[in-house]
């Protein structure tokens, strides 16, 4: 008889099963969650750093110009194919380049959109020599 009443205690019961299995659900649910917006902010963070550099690389080579070559203004648009797949990365890369009135002082402005809403935004002055 002794023998019998160990035998129902070797083991586990199928509810002990499914509350363990539920709780180890509850527990990596949220733990996935934060996988898949690590990864999505990584995206985000890689494109913005392409962007900002895009933008800065185009604002070097306007400062490098001298004062009399910089145009009043003008707006851009340049295939920028950063993967190789032939194919526009940065849909609207736009560059702005507005003078004062006295043409002593040009304000130099770079804009790198993508994502239709997204946008890095560089701004100086260049005044002449």
């Amino acid at each position: 008889m002794l023998f019998q009443l160990h035998q129902w205690e070797e083991g586990m019961s199928l509810i002990e099963v499914m509350v363990g299995i539920t709780l180890l659900f509850i527990a990596l649910v949220p733990i996935l969650g934060y996988f898949v917006s690590s990864t999505r902010m990584v995206s985000e963070t890689e494109k913005k750093s392409i962007a900002l550099n895009l933008a800065q690389q185009k604002m070097e080579k306007l400062k490098s110009k001298d004062f009399v070559d910089l145009p009043d203004s003008i707006k851009n648009h340049d295939k920028i194919d950063i993967d190789g797949d032939g194919e526009d990365d940065y849909p609207n890369f736009n560059i702005e380049v507005n003078g004062d009135p006295d043409d002593k002082i040009k304000e130099i402005t770079v804009i790198v959109h993508w994502n239709d809403d997204e946008l890095v935004k560089l701004e100086t002055l260049i005044a002449k020599r």
